[in-house]
Formats: C-alpha cells, structure tokens, sequence
C-alpha cells in the first residue's frame, strides 16, 4: 500500500515539473506517462537570460561591433556508424537537435544555418566588403563518438547497484535481464574567420542507459565534466531524448565556457567550471582596483543592494553592503579580494527583476572614472625565485612606476600560517621613503650589511607592497584570515601590490 501511494505521489509531481532526471528513481516495472520536456529546458532558458543580466557582449563580428554571438552549427551525426547498425536506437543526425536548444536560448545568441556557399564567399572575398551579410562569429563542430552496447548483463531476478564516479547510484532491482550502455558527444567550439579551434572550448558528456526488458523500459545516468543525473524513460524515444539531454547540457558548458558566465548555477548540484573561474580571475587580476571596484558595485546593485552606486570608490554605502553580502552568504568577511568576487559572480540573481536592473545600470549610470595605470602608476616588486629552501638566502627588489614623487613604501611579509612581519622598512633600512626612478633591494646590493632566509613553515608566503604619502606602519596593513590585503578596508591606500613565493622542506 505505501509502495502503490508513493508511486502515485511521485507521478503527480512528475506530470507538474517534467522529467527531472535528478529526481526520478522508480520502480523499472512501472510506465511513465510519455514527457517531452526535461529539467534542463529551463536551464537552457534561464540561460538566455543570463546572457542579458551580465551584458555579455561580442565584439568580433565581421560587420561591426553586435552584443550578439552569431553561431553556426555544422552537421554533427553518428560517426561510430552504430545508428545504423542498431537500427535507429540511437540519431544518426542531431544537427536538428543542437540547432534547436540554440534557437530556444535566445538571449544574445543568433543561430545561423550552415551554408556552405557562405563560407565559400567569405574565404574569397577575405571577410571583406560584407555590408548586409550576417557572418557568423562561432562554429560548433561534433558528433556521437562513442556507443557502447550491453557493457553489463544480468540474469533473472537479479540485483544491480553501481556507484559511477560523480554519477548518482544506480540501483535496479528483480528484473529479468539489464543492459548497460554507454554514449558519448564531443562537440567543439570554432573560431568561424580562422577556422581554428579555441582553446578549452569543447565539451565531452556521456550518458549510460540501464534497459530492463521485461517493460521495454530503460534508466540512465548522465555523466560529463561537472554534472551528474538520472532517471527512466521508455525505449528507443528515451534514448533518443537521453541525447538530447547531453546535447542541450553540452550546449550550456561550451557557450558558459566562451562568454564566461556561470551557467552550472542553472542545475542543481552542479559544480563549478575551472575553465570559466580561471578566466575570470584573469580577468580580475588585471583590474585596477577602481576598476575592481566599479565591477564589485555593479554585482552588488544585480544582487538587489540598492544603495550602491557605481563609482569605483570604496565609500560606506559599498562596505555596508559588502558586510550584509558575507551575512547573508555565511562568509566571515567580504571585500575587494578574489574569493568574495567569485561568490558575487555567481550569485547574480538571474530573473526578470534583475534583468531591470541591468537596463536601469546601463541606461543611468555614468562612466565611472577610472584611473589607468599611467595616471596611478604603480609599484614593481620582484622576488629573485619563485621558490626558496628553508634556510636558503632571499633577495627581494622594488621600485616606483608611473609615479613622480616620492612616496613611502611599506612591505609586509605573511606566511603560510598567516603571520604577518614588517620586510620594509627594518633596522638596516630605515627611510621608508622611496624615489622615483629608484630601485631598492632586500638586502642591499652593497655592503651586504644583512641577509634574509627563508624559514618555516613550508607553504605559500605572500610580499605584499604598499605605497602611500604618509608613513605606513605595521597595523595600517590590512589583512583577510587567508593573508591577502583587505583591499576593502584599505581604500585610502590604493597604489599597492602582492607576490607570492613557494617554501620548501
């Protein structure tokens, strides 16, 4: 009776939600209704949106500058030849099937058909004079590489409990025969005007299916580079839509991948995309810090703070903020470091309410003043090796770039354990003021009047530089409970620098 009022409950909320193959683990011996939709038609959605709220933009259409990716889609069939020789359990052809997950994003993604005849024309005439010619910026090339059939039998009345890496287990049990089999998509993304792969940009997701033959049934798992998901639909038409579901995942990592957005927040329990992280931290790195925090502001605003302007100024109303974004995110402070833009980054709303935002941001905010590089200048600090042996001798050099006067320059040392001692200045160097043009080392390049070693713990230590007009001391120098700057608590000290060194046993 609790087995025949589950059953019902779970059909119920199947037939209001769609096949979510997260959720679903029903007895093999049990139909499904027939649903043609899945759990990721949304994710493909929200997608689309997301593109919106990030104002994600390409500027390398052959035209002119277009906020749009214009993306071409070769044909992509069955290369293993298997359709054929199964016939039909799984598509010889899923060119339809990619171009249509693209055309359901919307967003800023334009879907244009292969022609052959376009490609042709743009080689001849050197992607010149295209006035009126929708050039494509993107080709997604592919193919079903791998089907692998009857990987696992099992006999009458039998038990099948697996556990697949990051897949969800499996757990099958009294039927009269299982199969395992396994199918696998690689598609990769094309530089259209090269022709030219970009670099880490594919994605390569298998699906196993589980067929119980006493129904005609099948289950399957879904496994790929971050995600993993289960279920059951009948056979043939599932595992066609099976396909369908790595198709549209696959979709959503290599198009997250390109415009770097963080598209695995659009799936339950999906994990974070090295590719994407890496390049936003680059991109970060890079900031200047009114630029870092000019980006932090605009996040904020996204994520409902409304009393922020973007200004690239650490002022009350962005450190208040920050504070009531660490409360609400159970992080023990936030600031101007890589960790609290990260969590910023992904926890951009991503709804229509936000999508507002975005238009009252671009539609009434100035451009913020940023202070470049030049106009700020800047302090180069340089270790002698990335790496040093406890006990080994140290050589540490810096100087003032971009800047006409002096300035004093403090350098504080933290190790692995986060304790923090003053590198500069020190009993040998007192003056902490800095020339322009003028490089100073640790220790002095003559006399020798000292020497520095390296020394234990074992780990990361960090070399942070810090210039100001006034005197710096040792409790002037923020710091996070990771041993990075505070930026957000030293915005009076914006000219200042960090390097890192490895120490060894």
């Amino acid at each position: 009776m609790l087995k025949k009022i589950a059953f019902s409950l779970l059909v119920i909320s199947l037939s209001a939600c769609g096949l979510n193959p997260q959720n679903v683990d029903l007895d093999n011996n049990e139909t499904l209704p027939e649903i043609k939709t899945t759990v990721y038609d949304k994710a493909i959605q929200q997608y689309g949106l997301m593109q919106e709220i990030f104002d994600v933009r390409e500027t390398r259409n052959f035209n002119k500058e277009n906020f749009s990716l214009h993306v071409m889609v070769k044909e992509i069939v069955d290369v293993t030849g298997a359709s054929n020789a199964s016939q039909s359990e799984i598509p010889q052809n899923i060119t339809e099937m990619v171009q249509s997950t693209l055309n359901s994003i919307g967003g800023r993604i334009i879907y244009i058909p292969f022609d052959a005849g376009l490609i042709n024309s743009l080689n001849q005439l050197q992607y010149l004079n295209l006035e009126g010619t929708v050039a494509p910026n993107v080709l997604i090339s592919g193919g079903i590489t791998e089907f692998d059939r009857g990987l696992v039998t099992k006999g009458e009345s039998s038990d099948i409990a697996m556990e697949l890496g990051k897949e969800y287990g499996i757990d099958f049990s009294d039927k009269v025969k299982s199969s395992l089999a396994s199918i696998t998509l690689d598609f990769n993304l094309i530089d259209f005007k090269t022709q030219t792969g970009i670099p880490k940009m594919q994605a390569i997701n298998s699906v196993k299916v589980h067929k119980g033959t006493r129904e005609d049934n099948l289950a399957f798992t879904i496994k790929g580079a971050t995600f993993g998901a289960k279920g059951e639909i009948k056979k043939v038409e599932g595992r066609h839509a099976a396909v369908r579901l790595i198709v549209q995942m696959s979709m959503l990592q290599i198009l997250g991948r390109y415009q770097k957005l963080p598209y695995w927040t659009l799936v339950p329990n999906m994990e974070q995309d090295s590719v994407v992280v890496d390049a936003v931290l680059k991109e970060f790195y890079s900031m200047q810090p009114s630029q870092r925090i000019s980006k932090i502001q605009e996040y904020l605003v996204l994520s409902g703070y409304g009393d922020v302007s973007v200004n690239g100024q650490m002022d009350g109303s962005t450190t208040s903020a920050l504070n009531d974004f660490a409360k609400n995110h159970q992080m023990q402070t936030a600031g101007l470091d890589e960790k609290t833009y990260l969590k910023l980054f992904e926890s951009v709303p991503i709804r229509a309410q936000t999508l507002s935002l975005r238009w009252n941001l671009n539609n009434s905010a100035k451009p913020v003043q940023q202070l470049t590089t030049a106009e700020l200048g800047h302090i180069s600090l340089t270790t002698a090796k990335t790496s040093y042996r406890i006990g080994e001798e140290m050589a540490v050099s810096f100087s003032l770039v971009g800047i006409d006067k002096p300035m004093h320059v403090a350098l504080v040392a933290v190790n692995s354990q986060g304790e923090a001692s003053m590198l500069y200045p020190n009993p040998y160097q007192t003056d902490s003021v800095l020339q322009p043009n003028t490089t100073i080392s640790i220790p002095p390049n003559k006399g020798k009047i000292f020497t520095i070693k390296a020394g234990s713990p074992i780990g990361t230590d960090k070399i942070h530089a810090v210039a100001s007009e006034e005197s710096l001391s040792l409790g002037d120098i923020k710091l996070t409970p990771s041993g990075d700057l505070d930026v957000g608590k030293m915005s009076k000290y914006p000219i200042h620098t960090t390097v890192q060194y490895t120490i060894k046993q």
